[in-house]
């Protein structure tokens, strides 16, 4: 995934007390997660344009996908809020609920 250094490193960015490089950051992740369509877990419906990833292969794959999608808009919404700017990824964007946990996902619930 393309995603996780710039998360990681809007996340450095935030620690060390830089909000707006952070922002610059953190704000690319939400687009390019928009574009490939990571969090949408309906691939059936009728769209006008195909997304450029395909479904996931397995669960495992879907659940990564899914929380770098919630990580991406939690970390998104955190400098937003820390600088004032706006986010780019709006609540009603995201398609996906969260991400199980490990034990949830063992059980194949």
């Amino acid at each position: 995934m393309t995603d996780v250094p710039q998360i990681i490193l809007a996340e450095v960015f935030f620690q060390k007390g830089m909000p707006l490089q952070g922002w610059l950051l953190a704000g690319t992740a939400p687009r390019l997660i928009k574009s490939l369509e990571l969090g949408n877990r309906n691939h059936g419906f009728k769209r006008y344009k195909e997304p450029m990833l395909p479904p996931p292969k397995t669960a495992i794959e879907r659940e990564e996908r899914i929380a770098t999608v919630w990580m991406a808009h939690i970390q998104d919404a955190g400098f937003a809020l820390n600088s004032y700017w706006s986010q780019s990824m709006d609540w009603k964007e995201l398609k996906c609920g969260l991400p199980t946990s490990t034990v949830e996902f063992r059980k194949k619930v």
